[in-house]
């Protein structure tokens, strides 16, 4: 999907996916063929690495809109329309409207996550962590079912009021 969106927005498709990929650096290899001796006096070739700081993007955070789509095409090219704002989520069930929320607080370790949000209906919090088998949510210590949210991350509905998720 990254590829795909690359071809279609070559100019503007970093930022989108950093922005759902909570991603604020981003090294770029950029090799100027000059060759230089090392120690021992054999040649290599230079190859630098240049890291540029970007935006900060938030790893848990509140979707403005929840979309439908109905499978990694129908996302590329619901994203590179550029109709939705880095806020937006995709997923694979039927769209809604998502409600205003507030993310207050979060902690993580390697393997947990505990985020304290505020929604004023029903939201959608946006979790940037890649889904997998062993990942559990809850919603004040309930079951919650994680949805696959912009193709590669998770997703949580979360009812009005103030609550605490956890992974």
């Amino acid at each position: 999907a990254v590829f795909a969106l690359a071809r279609m927005q070559p100019r503007t498709w970093l930022d989108r996916v950093a922005a759902m990929s909570n991603i604020r650096w981003v090294g770029i290899y950029r090799p100027f063929g000059a060759a230089l001796a090392d120690a021992r006096g054999d040649l290599m070739r230079v190859q630098p690495v240049q890291f540029i700081e970007g935006r900060r993007h938030p790893r848990y955070y509140f979707a403005s809109e929840v979309v439908a789509i109905q499978d990694i095409q129908d996302f590329v090219r619901k994203l590179a329309s550029d109709r939705f704002d880095k806020q937006a989520a995709f997923i694979t069930e039927p769209a809604f409207a998502a409600a205003k929320g507030t993310v207050r607080e979060w902690t993580e370790t390697t393997n947990t996550a505990r985020i304290e949000v505020e929604s004023t209906g029903r939201g959608f919090l946006v979790i940037s962590v890649t889904p997998h088998k062993y990942w559990r949510l809850t919603i004040d210590g309930q079951p919650a079912r994680a949805i696959v949210t912009n193709i590669g991350y998770q997703g949580v509905v979360v009812p009005p009021g103030r609550h605490v998720v956890e992974m």
